[in-house]
């Protein structure tokens, strides 16, 4: 595991949208290394590459409180929807820190991007 970056990085930092936004800006990347995906608050997204950041979304879980429909007749509860469930990262995470993983030659790899910020 990795603590150093493999690439430059400006502030990263993640937005309430309506799913939850991480923002990643690419400084610098000499090696043109690709970023696959994000592990971050129990969650894992796929990053894409968008104006010179990568950007991975998130869904909520329980962004608003829905009802749930319980009853005897299992038709009464069609439409129900199943939590989300946590996804575990390779190691664990420290508030306020995501997994980044990509690969090298076919190999995973991974390093750990620390102090991400809040925007509203």
């Amino acid at each position: 595991m990795k603590k150093d970056v493999p690439l430059k990085l400006g502030s990263v930092y993640y937005k309430d949208t309506p799913s939850l936004s991480v923002f990643i800006p690419v400084i610098h990347n000499p090696d043109s290394i690709k970023l696959d995906s994000l592990y971050f608050k129990g969650q894992k997204a796929t990053l894409k590459f968008e104006h010179s950041m990568y950007v991975a979304n998130f869904e909520y879980s329980n962004k608003e409180n829905r009802d749930v429909v319980m009853s005897h007749e299992s038709y009464a509860e069609y439409g129900n929807q199943a939590p989300l469930r946590l996804v575990r990262s390779p190691i664990k995470l420290k508030q306020g820190e995501a997994l980044v993983s990509y690969h090298v030659n076919k190999e995973p790899r991974y390093f750990i991007i620390e102090d991400i910020s809040y925007k509203p």
